[in-house]
């Protein structure tokens, strides 16, 4: 019984060590992204900029829910009900917890396109119409190729490595989005941040936190052996590096747009 316990600890400190360093290679890999939206945020965007990122985000976040769903439905087959519980839990807050109105894609487009329109004078998009935005990148099309084929994938080792690496970057990505991207023009507006805020301090004020720890606790109990873990790491390590491969893209359209539009300074002259 001890010997038993003493390997699957070592089993968790593995898929500890193999998460980390998955993520770590990403985190090096996405640097440039963000550290040019870091850039921009302290003098401006153009109009043409943010399109470029809203449209491409919005085509990578509009499968979300549908993820969330194949997981839970890869727990239910595999009779993992433990995970069952936390995916449902999962879907029920990406859904609103029961209010339409709060549906994390209405949110998602009530804020960027409140803003867009406000700051950039953007008309409206939907997350259905940007199927057909001419500015998706051939990046953001492989990011969902490889995204749907890692949640429907066969190996559920493989399924819950994706989820819990869509979740633990999250976070960090949403917090990065919103300093960069929002935040800087907040001058502009007066009471009605909130609804640009609202999307943002859902998930980042420990939700995404929470996600990913559960998540997380969801590979411990499917990994029973080292062919499971090599499973885990390779959803972890295929779905971060097709995200890592979205950012390069929507960095390289961002810069070439750089000189195509007027650009909208964060300073309040």
């Amino acid at each position: 019984m001890m010997t038993e316990v003493f390997r699957l600890r070592n089993l968790e400190q593995a898929i500890e060590q193999a998460a980390k360093d998955e993520l770590s290679k990403y985190e090096a890999s996405s640097q440039c992204f963000f550290n040019y939206l870091e850039q921009l945020s302290k003098d401006s965007f153009n109009r043409k900029q943010f399109q470029i990122y809203r449209d491409n985000f919005f085509f990578r976040t509009s499968s979300t829910t549908r993820s969330i769903f194949r997981v839970f439905l890869a727990a239910a087959l595999n009779a993992d009900y433990t995970t069952f519980c936390s995916m449902r839990e999962n879907l029920f807050d990406e859904l609103g917890r029961g209010n339409p109105e709060k549906r994390h894609l209405t949110l998602l487009e009530k804020s960027y396109n409140f803003h867009g329109e406000k700051v950039f004078g953007l008309p409206r998009i939907s997350v259905q119409e940007v199927e057909q935005s001419p500015l998706i990148c051939e990046e953001a099309r492989y990011f969902r190729e490889i995204q749907k084929s890692l949640y429907c994938h066969k190996y559920y080792q493989v399924v819950l490595g994706c989820s819990f690496a869509q979740e633990a970057v999250a976070n960090h990505m949403l917090e990065s989005f919103y300093k960069t991207l929002f935040l800087p023009y907040k001058f502009l507006y007066n009471e009605d941040f909130e609804q640009v805020s609202e999307y943002f301090l859902t998930h980042i004020t420990g939700l995404e936190k929470n996600h990913a720890e559960k998540a997380k606790q969801a590979i411990f109990k499917a990994c029973s052996n080292e062919h499971a873990l090599q499973l885990v790491v390779e959803g972890i390590s295929r779905f971060l590096n097709a995200q890592a491969v979205l950012w390069k893209g929507i960095l390289r359209e961002m810069i070439k747009a750089q000189s195509e539009d007027d650009f909208v300074s964060v300073f309040l002259y």
